[in-house]
């Protein structure tokens, strides 16, 4: 006999993001690991998402600014400067650097969330099992420097379904478009405008 077909979810919490409006008009924003996304990764995110934190940092203006820096150099340096926030012994400077930061990412991931209030689908199921998360997660489109364009980054969510029968949404990571397209390869091929090889070509 032929073997059964795989099965990537268990149930459709797994497979379709439950919006969640919790008695107000808007969709509850889930919960993010912004030192993973804005620090441990920032290489990951478009370097001009820094820019609007330039102001509250000397420093951090001149990485930025420097025309002698690849981009590479840039990030590993940005990385250095934001470190003391993990370990909480940030300066003030660092501080209010990196709040600008967070509400911005808390911005995107807000509208990203309202957005699957108009279209659902956009949303895309996908499966990683080698990944410390492995298993059934979201990829969640996002605009990380202008809300107005088309998603130039994918961010990760799993799904928790908590005892009083609500599902908790947690975002771990940032990915570029085509490493998230890989990952919903694995399971089907995306039925969505955002997450296509033209798309990625695009912000190529």
């Amino acid at each position: 006999t032929m073997p059964a077909p795989p099965r990537y979810f268990d149930s459709r919490s797994a497979m379709v993001w439950d919006l969640d409006y919790s008695g107000s008009n808007r969709p509850d924003i889930p919960y993010f690991d912004d030192n993973h996304i804005l620090i441990t990764r920032c290489e990951r995110i478009p370097l001009e998402f820094f820019d609007d934190a330039k102001q509250y940092s000397a420093t951090l203006a001149s990485i930025l600014d420097n025309a002698d820096s690849d981009e590479n150099a840039k990030y590993s340096q940005i990385k250095s400067f934001f470190a003391p926030i993990i370990t909480d012994n940030a300066s003030e400077e660092i501080r209010s650097a990196y709040k600008t930061l967070y509400d911005k990412l808390k911005s995107c991931i807000d509208q990203a969330v309202r957005k699957l209030s108009w279209n659902w689908r956009s949303v895309v199921p996908a499966y990683n099992p080698s990944k410390r998360n492995g298993g059934p997660c979201f990829l969640l489109p996002v605009s990380f420097c202008d809300h107005t364009k088309p998603a130039d980054r994918a961010l990760i969510a799993t799904a928790n379904r908590l005892p009083t029968g609500k599902t908790n949404y947690q975002i771990h990571t940032v990915l570029p478009l085509n490493w998230a397209y890989q990952n919903a390869r694995l399971v089907c091929r995306p039925e969505t405008e955002w997450l296509s090889l033209e798309s990625m070509a695009q912000n190529d």
